[in-house]
């Protein structure tokens, strides 16, 4: 199971160096030097903060002791490298010395050490950077793995790999599988591929004519031409290896592509994601579900402000009936959540929205001022009596339909005049 936001504040509660330095967050931080992780805490004290009763380091939770190894083999679990790993980490967590801990961890990983790769070669001359995304896509072959053949796509502007067994690799399958991609992500204006023969055939160069797609082959028997494919090949590879016996052949290809599209990449503009170049935004992962939720204040003072309806309240219920009156009375009889409830309007139960009610309230203080004497209102507003003429009654009084009179209420506030500045050079503060 994945490290989750409770997990986080359970481990938190229980690890006295994270709890002395939320005391410090809260208060203030000492003056004298601190030692260990402390000291490491307290280097970033500029940037911690308390969330729902974790310490964040930015917008990255701080992992109690107890919990490190989880998460390291929650990071670990699609056997990325050191620095693929580092940047995963660095997008969720964080505690001290946690890169020294990454090395470590990958290094003593079995599965990644026997799938070791070899000493980098010479690098090839690069190809034109692309512009924008699915412009130029490279596809080579790969197997077969445990009796499978893969077709490989990679974007070159995102990095973003697709991976699709094909079997057999003829032109006829390479052509429909590269249709249900293209399906998804739109035709590319170029395509690079090797001197096989499924894309040297005249059936291939056909397909290329009809979608308006520039192919381009590499030179013969130099593979490195096509370094895009060839690289997330050996990758692809060296992944397989590592999860050999841990899942089915499936699952291992579903992790990897979902950490491989997820990761941030070394050779993109900051260090983003191939998911956030190619669809402009991040990928949600169950590494989020460690990091506790912020509740927007707005949404917070929202919630505060809509009083929710008692069970026997007095209400106006919204009538949608064709020739009806807009608002009935009635009376709420049962509450379902939190903004449903039954309002019973003529011996009928409706079921009526927070939004479709509206309160009685103003009526029945209507009514209690409409009884109320006009002497007995003009002596606790304090006012005079006012001599009947016409001028006053249109200007001052309101007439209602049953012949009673509304008098205006006027604030009775005593008003002071603000005090203002007097400069006094003698004085250092006001």
């Amino acid at each position: 199971m994945p490290v989750t936001a409770e997990d986080v504040r359970e481990a938190t509660r229980e690890d006295p160096i994270i709890q002395e330095a939320i005391t410090y967050v809260h208060s203030r931080w000492p003056v004298k030097q601190l030692s260990g992780d402390m000291q490491q805490l307290a280097n970033r004290r500029s940037a911690l903060c308390i969330v729902n009763d974790c310490l964040m380091f930015g917008d990255r939770v701080v992992i109690p002791t107890t919990l490190r190894s989880k998460v390291l083999r929650q990071f670990h679990s699609g056997h990325p490298g050191i620095n693929r790993m580092k940047s995963i980490s660095r997008s969720y967590a964080y505690w001290p010395n946690m890169d020294k801990q990454i090395v470590y961890f990958v290094k003593r990983c079995s599965h990644c050490q026997k799938a070791a790769k070899n000493p980098p070669k010479l690098p090839p001359v690069p190809w034109p950077k692309s512009e924008k995304p699915w412009s130029r896509v490279h596809i080579d072959f790969t197997g077969p793995l445990d009796g499978t053949t893969y077709l490989i796509l990679v974007d070159s502007y995102s990095k973003w790999p697709e991976i699709l067994p094909i079997a057999p690799p003829s032109t006829t399958r390479t052509i429909k599988l590269l249709n249900r991609i293209f399906a998804q992500h739109g035709l590319p204006e170029t395509i690079v591929t090797d001197n096989g023969s499924q894309f040297t055939s005249s059936q291939f160069r056909e397909f290329c004519l009809q979608n308006s797609i520039n192919h381009v082959r590499s030179p013969p028997y130099h593979p490195q031409s096509n370094g895009q494919a060839e690289r997330f090949v050996d990758t692809f590879k060296r992944a397989m290896l590592k999860a050999r016996g841990e899942w089915t052949t499936e699952d291992i290809i579903e992790r990897f592509l979902v950490a491989y599209r997820t990761t941030p990449h070394d050779l993109l503009p900051n260090s983003k994601s191939p998911a956030e170049m190619l669809m402009g935004r991040k990928l949600r992962t169950v590494h989020g579900a460690m990091k506790p939720k912020q509740v927007a204040r707005q949404s917070l003072q929202m919630k505060n402000t809509r009083i929710p309806y008692e069970v026997g309240t007095k209400v106006y219920a919204r009538d949608y009936r064709h020739g009806c009156d807009k608002w009935v009375e009635g009376e709420i009889t049962q509450k379902h959540g939190g903004v449903m409830y039954d309002v019973k309007v003529n011996q009928e139960i409706w079921t009526r929205h927070h939004n479709q009610l509206r309160s009685r309230e103003a009526k029945e203080k209507e009514a209690i001022t409409k009884h109320v004497p006009l002497d007995l209102l003009l002596d606790t507003f304090q006012l005079p009596p006012i001599p009947p003429t016409e001028t006053t009654k249109s200007s001052t009084q309101v007439e209602h339909p049953s012949g009673s009179v509304w008098l205006p209420r006027r604030s009775d506030r005593k008003r002071r005049h603000p005090k203002k500045l007097q400069v006094n050079p003698r004085l250092r503060r006001y």
